[in-house]
């Protein structure tokens, strides 16, 4: 090509000789230029511009980060912002950039901070034994405030377990002690027993204890069960997590999504909804559960109270006052109740470290049951 251009053709011809525009032509007698052509770079050269419109001037971004370092260390407000920066900058007789420019270059300059997070405690982590996987814990709560026309006023049993994930959902127009203890029967005589059941501190599931030396029916029916019941503490978020999420879930697979005539037609779906959840579910691990135990008379003895103490350390329990740990103020403990022996045991409990559960203290209490087969006044 540029040979033949020095030879005396025209930019035009050779064009047309070759298939290429006439500017192609020109620009590489340019690149050759007067010097013999082995001795001509002929490699294809960056196209990049020589100065970027977003480059970012040294001179100027030494100055920012400079800038906000001494405003870090130094400035008696603290600020060291993007406005604070770009203040300071026309305060020194800067031409400073904008304050979305000073922020770009900090943010590309600056290492971000890694926020530390703790790790997640294992589940069951106030329960060593079910943290540890040993024992399994069925998680019970109830749905309320649903309402059916032509029906009136419907509630929900949910129950499901906390390693094997299974679950258990009965409809009624009102849930009793007496529903609970049929439903958790029926299902662990499909699915063993379990060895803890968790409950929150309706009175439905604990009795009147608050204000009274007794707990209710169904406490001492589980202990009869050989199964130790555990009450979550009152307005506390993440003891309830697993039931709280299949509650949720419930009520917009079930509830939501279908028009239910009646309760026959709700149960229907809600059982059919129980079935999949089983099959689709997967399972962390199998425990053996135990079989079913049925007696007047309690197998076991101790219950399970996960509370917070209050500002001077103390607990209120079954109507009686303990002073547990004045330097555990304002934290969570785990009360364990002994009705046989009436004494009861407080531990230690912390997210941060759930492996930290030392006992604080054990007293006395006095406490009655309310046997389940004993029909109400």
């Amino acid at each position: 090509m540029v040979r033949r251009v020095r030879l005396g053709q025209s930019y035009r011809k050779v064009a047309r000789a070759l298939g290429v525009s006439a500017s192609t032509v020109g620009h590489w007698v340019k690149r050759a230029g007067s010097e013999r052509l082995e001795r001509v770079d002929w490699s294809e050269g960056s196209r990049r511009p020589h100065r970027l419109a977003r480059q970012l001037d040294s001179t100027l971004l030494n100055e920012v980060l400079r800038a906000r370092k001494w405003l870090h260390d130094e400035d008696p407000l603290g600020e060291y912002g993007p406005a604070a920066i770009r203040r300071y900058l026309r305060e020194q007789g800067w031409r400073a950039p904008s304050e979305r420019t000073i922020a770009r270059w900090v943010a590309q300059c600056v290492p971000k901070t890694v926020r530390s997070r703790r790790p997640v405690p294992p589940r069951g982590w106030y329960l060593p034994v079910v943290a540890n996987g040993a024992a399994e814990l069925d998680a019970v709560d109830v749905v309320e405030g649903l309402r059916m026309q032509g029906h009136g006023r419907i509630e929900v049993l949910n129950c499901l377990s906390l390693w094997e994930s299974l679950p258990g959902s009965w409809c009624a127009g009102a849930i009793t002690s007496l529903m609970v203890r049929r439903s958790l029967t029926s299902h662990w005589r499909k699915h063993g027993r379990a060895h803890y059941v968790q409950f929150d501190n309706d009175t439905i599931f604990s009795g009147a204890h608050a204000r009274r030396n007794y707990f209710g029916r169904l406490v001492h029916w589980c202990l009869c069960m050989d199964v130790i019941p555990v009450f979550a503490p009152p307005l506390e978020v993440g003891f309830q997590a697993i039931i709280e999420a299949y509650n949720r879930r419930w009520q917009e697979r079930v509830w939501q999504r279908w028009r239910h005539p009646n309760l026959r037609s709700l149960r229907g779906r809600s059982d059919a909804f129980v079935q999949a959840y089983q099959q689709r579910k997967r399972r962390d691990q199998k425990l053996r559960r135990g079989p079913i135990k049925a007696g007047r008379e309690p197998v076991s003895s101790k219950l399970i109270l996960l509370r917070r103490l209050d500002e001077d350390g103390k607990l209120k329990v079954c109507a009686q006052t303990f002073l547990v740990a004045r330097t555990w103020a304002h934290r969570l403990v785990r009360c364990e109740v002994d009705v046989a022996a009436q004494t009861i045991s407080f531990f230690r409990i912390s997210r941060r470290d759930p492996h930290y559960q030392t006992p604080l203290a054990k007293q006395r209490i006095e406490v009655k049951l309310v046997p389940w087969w004993k029909p109400p006044d």
